[in-house]
């Protein structure tokens, strides 16, 4: 997954024009979902990463910030289908 999520950040760095805070954001979430054991896309799994979040301090407002951002990924990955990442660096 994590190859993909860099190809999902390369294709909204350059033709979204992402500003360098939203590329610091992006790659936040991901790593934040990745700590808690975020491994597949079933609703069970991402209740129990809520659960992490919110045990950890953050907000319910922080945790919903952090659903909108990987929604965008999802979002991402729905629309492209089964991609295999690029090679390019």
């Amino acid at each position: 997954m994590e190859l993909l999520f860099e190809e999902f950040l390369r294709e909204r760095r350059y033709p979204h024009n992402l500003s360098e805070n939203t590329f610091i954001y992006h790659r936040e979430v991901f790593n934040n979902f990745r700590n808690t054991g975020f491994t597949d896309f079933s609703s069970k799994n991402l209740a129990e990463v809520i659960i992490k979040l919110r045990a950890r301090g953050i907000t319910p407002s922080g945790v919903n910030t952090y659903i909108r951002g990987i929604n965008v990924f999802l979002k991402w990955l729905h629309e492209n289908g089964p991609v295999e990442p690029s090679a390019r660096p």
